[in-house]
């Protein structure tokens, strides 16, 4: 039985490795990670909100 090598995404003998069914599974959880994280809140998010301001206090929050 052969010992299984495991290599980064972005090396080509791993990409070459991967054939057919295989390859689109792989391409398809790829592009399923890369648009959760590029539509999460935080990374559409445009200004600081108050949990990054650092104070809890409303007025201060307020001025």
């Amino acid at each position: 039985m052969a010992t299984p090598t495991f290599a980064q995404p972005n090396n080509a003998t791993a990409a070459t490795a991967e054939t057919g069914a295989g390859a689109r599974l792989a391409q398809m959880i790829r592009d399923l990670i890369i648009t959760t994280a590029n539509t999460a809140p935080r990374s559409v998010q445009r200004r600081i909100g108050p949990s990054e301001v650092g104070n809890p206090c409303d007025r201060a929050l307020a001025y």
